[in-house]
């Protein structure tokens, strides 16, 4: 039971930190890189937004794929790190 809290904790602080940096992004674009063009223009073909509020969904969706994945990257580099000094 104690490794079924510590896996839903962790999922949960994942998803959270990911879905805080991706609110920041798309509120405050100017402190985080920009993304090429070309990666909207291929998200929004297959994605067929039709108005603003699917446009900024989009926008959500791809900033919340990057940051889930850049958090998750951190978070195993840590873990190799931690698991090296001991």
């Amino acid at each position: 039971m104690k490794r079924l809290s510590y896996a839903v904790s962790c999922l949960t602080a994942w998803l959270a930190i990911s879905a805080l940096i991706s609110r920041a992004w798309v509120t405050n674009p100017e402190i985080f890189p920009s993304l090429p063009m070309a990666l909207w223009q291929w998200a929004d073909s297959h994605y067929q937004a039709a108005n603003a509020e699917e446009i900024g969904d989009l926008e959500f969706i791809v900033t919340f794929t990057i940051s889930s994945a850049a958090v998750l990257l951190a978070w195993i580099g840590t873990y190799w790190v931690w698991r090296g000094k001991r």
